[in-house]
């Protein structure tokens, strides 16, 4: 890049110049948790306390897939069903981040900031815009064995997205079926995730479970204790301390 602009971090390494990709901010959503009546739930010994639920994530109105971060506020983890389970209380709210690929720059474009293009003219940067800020990426091959714990600095704002699930999805015998003289059994899901708290500036990683709202009739002992097991873990860490709503 013989002309042009960069702006370089305190390493001397090039952080914005005519090649710069990263995706914006395109809403902080507030989502409310929910849960069915515990009574449901029959006669399973394992659901968990009282205060499990599910934040279910508004839509983003993106045609993009987007990365949807969470605040550790309370022990939170992302479920295979494409939900959040956390131990906040029913009814209460939790903060979303949605990140996405970035949208053409308004017209006009303010006065006032940077813009960045490439030689071809095309926008890279545009300093208007909320970019995603990764810290740090944590990965592991099991939570369980080898739980998370890092220290954050306490002055900023953290969001957390986990790129892929992590846990254990186990079919369990619930209760004999009603009918006279069927062979047939109650089967649930019971899901066990990995769930992310931060406190004091400390990340720490716990193993949540939780059933499906659903029962599933099939042929006694058919499939019980069916299991599904990856603990492997891949977490992004998010600095949101430019994020004022967060």
């Amino acid at each position: 890049m013989p002309h042009g602009y960069r702006i370089l971090g305190s390493s001397g390494a090039v952080q914005i110049d005519q090649f710069y990709r990263n995706l914006m901010l395109r809403a902080v959503e507030t989502a409310s948790t929910g849960s069915p009546d515990k009574g449901s739930y029959q006669t399973f010994t394992e659901y968990p306390k009282d205060g499990y639920s599910y934040i279910d994530a508004p839509s983003p109105g993106s045609p993009e897939t987007p990365l949807v971060f969470f605040s550790a506020d309370a022990y939170t983890g992302l479920s295979d069903s494409g939900f959040l389970v956390t131990n906040k209380a029913r009814g209460s709210t939790s903060k979303l981040a949605v990140f996405d690929v970035p949208l053409p720059p308004p017209t006009p474009i303010n006065k006032w900031g940077r813009i960045i293009r490439t030689a071809a003219g095309v926008i890279t940067y545009y300093s208007g815009y909320r970019y995603l800020r990764v810290h740090q990426v944590l990965t592991g091959s099991d939570y369980v064995a080898n739980p998370i714990n890092l220290s954050l600095p306490t002055n900023r704002k953290w969001g957390f997205c986990c790129f892929k699930w992590a846990g254990r999805t186990r079919m369990d015998d619930d209760r004999a079926y009603d009918g006279i003289g069927s062979n047939l059994r109650f089967y649930r899901i019971r899901r066990e995730i990995m769930g992310l708290r931060l406190s004091g500036g400390v990340l720490t990683s716990i193993d949540m479970s939780y059933m499906d709202d659903d029962d599933y009739a099939f042929p006694d002992m058919a499939y019980d204790h069916q299991d599904s097991v990856d603990r492997s873990y891949a977490v992004i860490i998010a600095d949101m301390t430019h994020v004022p709503e967060w």
